[in-house]
């Protein structure tokens, strides 16, 4: 937590942080707003975070628990035919697995020097990698074949 600012102080903050805080905003550098309100960097960058502030825990809280009902949701939705080998499904539920992993931490890298540990996640990523190369080939081969029946059909009509 900062230092106390006396109230006079903390007017003429309040308007520096404003004023650094709309220079920011028009894409000035921390710097070039440092030199026209003749202070230093770091009272620039601080400023700007006063002004901004920050996300409140319950809000954020809130956040997450909708964007994994709306996994929880989607998934519903591609799951079975995923499990049945659509692969745009496949690919869908496994990016929503990912996304589900990040938000509850469970992604989160190993904590000290556990090198064990360390291989293991290096081998997640190398596989989560080649799955997705062979998705990405199945899903790029999968227009043609929806082409052939459309392409047979305009001519069965002619």
């Amino acid at each position: 937590m900062g230092a106390v600012i006396p109230y006079a102080d903390a007017v003429a903050t309040f308007d520096r942080d404003r004023s650094a805080y709309e220079l920011k905003i028009r894409g000035h550098t921390d710097r070039q707003i440092a030199e026209q309100l003749r202070c230093s960097v770091e009272q620039v960058r601080s400023g700007i975070a006063r002004m901004q502030g920050d996300i409140p825990p319950d809000y954020r809280r809130a956040a997450v628990m909708l964007d994994l009902d709306r996994i929880e949701a989607m998934w519903q939705a591609h799951f079975e035919r995923a499990c049945a080998g659509e692969p745009i499904s496949t690919r869908l539920c496994l990016e929503m697995m990912e996304r589900k992993a990040k938000l509850i931490g469970a992604d989160a890298p190993p904590t000290g020097t556990d090198i064990f540990a360390q291989a293991l996640v290096d081998a997640r990523t190398r596989s989560t990698a080649r799955i997705r190369n062979i998705f990405d080939g199945v899903v790029k081969k999968e227009p043609s074949h929806d082409a052939g029946p459309a392409s047979g059909g305009d001519q069965a009509g002619a």
